[in-house]
């Protein structure tokens, strides 16, 4: 890679400033406060940018141009057998605003490059390897610190104050801090912490579940409240009707009971009393027609008394005969007083049979007279029962007929009152859906009391839940706690990910640490030797050594290892520049990015000079170099060496 055109229309101090570069050495001249650091910093930004980070930098701040117009520029380059053009400009207060075109000037079209992707190194790597700042050792040694900390530093990780061994230290402690158990710092404390939080918005969400449930009970009870009461408030407006009703209830009940005991008196009566009377009335009548047609004549006693007489005609007859017999032994002409005897004996006999006859059919006679008497009697006492009975009927019947009457009167007076209360319909289910069960008025106010007493449990079962729940304050942690837990599972990701990164930079770095001992490190310690003893004709071996983290170099006249720190520090300078060197070369890709020094050799006498700038025209036939210097002598020198033939630019 090599710079071939700079143009700075506007950027710090400077403002439409051209400059070309040749391939291989340019000495940029200025004196002090001409802009060369402003160049510099121009070439790094045509590269890399300026900083992101809104006015937070010096870059943005301090090479916002003066004049207040805006900052920009273009630098021509090759690269790759590509010729490209950068274009950039800088908003002073916002870096999104920033602008950046890379374009391939002979194709003609935009490519989607970054200054990575054209040098093959960092901004970071840049600044540390090609780009060699003024009085650098100087700083080194004012710090106190060994020159190797610095160039091995370097070689390690591209960074001057970044020490392997101290990031190695520190990515160990992180991974021990992070893995162990101290509060606050490690994964297991924090996860610790995050499952003693979750616990607690478990039990919370729980209670919160719980409430939730309660809350909704709540809601049923304080509905089954409002029922209850307007249950009670119907129950208690009508209970007056209710005892009305009841009473009527009873009274018409009262009347159907007699309305049934006469209805069945009547039937009774009808049936067995009535009808009976009727048939023995038809009975005896029909047997009292019998006796009035049998009716015997009437036996007179003077008749009587005329056959009453016979049976001494009979006794005389018998007495006549007996005598005749006997006396007819004696002397049969007494046989005729036999005969007379018998015939008046038979005569008598006839004649007491008819008044037997006589008695008897008179008996008879009388017997039916006094039965006719008697059915006729009985007849009549028939008739007055039959009288009586439908005297009794009748009186019945009406009894009957009012009653019933009274009967409807009292269920219209039912029916009416069942429809002014036909509001309360909750009453009128209960009763008929109960009559089973004999719902009536008692129950009715049984019913009202177990309301009551449900309306009391109730009120009790709301103001527990409200009591219980009266401390909603703490459900507000739910949310906290969420966004606790949220936070401690951010953090315990970013843990887990800083533990597995600094475990993967732990492992990396020591691999990589190995591969620079083995194989790196001796290819930039000989690469370093080559340059630094061309550039101080002496020093030709250098050593590292990496337990103790000491560079050395051989004096050739005792061939012992010396620190650079004992040798003079213009011999340290050199010794720096030519690490500095072999660094770049060692961190060189096949971008080849120009060597950069600013001032760099302000510290070396005329001697060193010469030998480190005859080393810098021989290397600049590979590398692209640019000096920027604020000494004439460096430019004398160089027109000694190449004859002239030098790019040398004033600001």
């Amino acid at each position: 890679m090599n710079i071939e055109e700079l143009y700075v229309k506007s950027f710090g101090k400077l403002s439409d400033v051209k400059i070309k570069l040749c391939d291989n050495f340019n000495v940029i001249y200025g004196q002090n406060e001409s802009g060369k650091s402003t160049l510099i910093a121009f070439i790094r930004a045509m590269l890399y940018g300026l900083s992101e980070k809104k006015n937070k930098t010096p870059d943005r701040i301090a090479y916002m141009p003066w004049d207040g117009s805006e900052a920009g520029g273009d630098m021509v380059l090759t690269c790759a057998g590509k010729k490209l053009r950068i274009h950039r400009t800088f908003d002073r207060n916002n870096h999104r605003k920033d602008q950046c075109q890379i374009s391939d000037m002979i194709k003609g079209v935009e490519l989607n490059l970054d200054g990575e992707d054209i040098t093959g190194l960092t901004l970071s790597a840049f600044d540390s390897t090609v780009f060699i700042r003024q009085l650098s050792v100087t700083r080194v040694a004012d710090e106190n610190k060994d020159l190797y900390n610095k160039l091995v530093n370097m070689a390690q990780t591209g960074q001057e104050d970044t020490d392997a061994g101290n990031a190695l230290i520190y990515l160990e402690d992180r991974i021990k801090e992070l893995s162990g158990r101290r509060k606050d710092v490690s994964i297991n404390s924090v996860m610790e912490r995050r499952n003693l939080l979750e616990r607690e918005l478990n039990e919370l969400i729980k209670q919160h579940q719980l409430m939730m449930e309660d809350e909704s009970r709540l809601l049923d009870l304080k509905e089954r409240l409002r029922v209850l009461e307007d249950e009670i408030d119907q129950l208690d407006k009508i209970k007056p009707s209710l005892m009305m009703l009841d009473e009527w209830e009873r009274d018409f009940s009262k009347l159907k009971l007699e309305i049934e005991k006469l209805d069945g008196e009547i039937k009774e009566l009808e049936k067995t009393s009535l009808n009976g009377y009727r048939e023995e009335l038809k009975q005896k009548q029909k047997k009292l027609d019998e006796l009035l047609s049998q009716k015997r004549s009437y036996v007179d006693d003077q008749i009587l008394k005329r056959y009453a007489g016979y049976s001494v005609y009979l006794t005389l007859g018998i007495v006549l005969a007996a005598a005749g017999l006997l006396a007819a032994f004696l002397n049969p002409l007494f046989f005729t007083f036999l005969a007379i005897g018998a015939i008046v004996a038979f005569v008598g006999y006839k004649g007491r049979n008819r008044y037997y006859q006589l008695i008897q059919m008179k008996q008879q006679a009388e017997d039916q007279e006094a039965l006719a008497k008697q059915l006729i009697l009985d007849i009549d006492s028939i008739k007055v029962l039959i009288n009586e009975t439908e005297t009794r009927l009748g009186q019945l019947r009406f009894a009957k007929d009012e009653k019933e009457q009274r009967l409807q009167e009292l269920k219209k007076r039912i029916d009416d009152l069942m429809d002014s209360l036909s509001a309360y319909n909750m009453v009128i289910e209960w009763r008929y859906s109960n009559t089973s069960k004999g719902y009536d008025l008692d129950s009715i106010m049984e019913l009202s009391s177990q309301k009551i007493k449900e309306k009391e449990m109730i009120i009790s079962q709301i103001a527990s839940i409200d009591e219980r729940w009266k401390d909603g304050e703490i459900f507000k942690r739910i949310p906290e706690l969420r966004q606790e837990i949220d936070l401690l599972d951010r953090l315990i990701e970013k843990m887990n990910f800083e533990y597995k990164a600094f475990k993967l930079a732990y492992d990396v770095m020591r691999n990589c640490l190995e591969e620079v001992n083995t194989d790196f490190t001796p290819r930039l310690i000989n690469r370093a030797g080559e340059i630094i003893k061309s550039i101080t004709g002496r020093y030709d071996r250098v050593g590292i050594d990496s337990e103790n983290l000491k560079l050395s170099v051989i004096v050739p006249e005792y061939s012992v290892f010396k620190s650079p720190f004992d040798l003079s520090g213009g011999t340290a300078d050199q010794i720096y520049l030519g690490f500095r060197i072999a660094l770049a070369d060692a961190a060189a890709s096949d971008k080849n990015p120009p060597l950069i020094l600013d001032d760099a050799l302000v510290q070396y006498d005329d001697e060193r000079l010469k030998n480190a700038l005859r080393f810098l025209v021989e290397y600049s036939k590979k590398r692209q170099v640019i000096l920027f210097t604020c000494h004439r002598r460096e430019i004398d020198m160089l027109e000694d060496l190449c004859d002239g033939d030098i790019n040398i630019i004033e600001l």
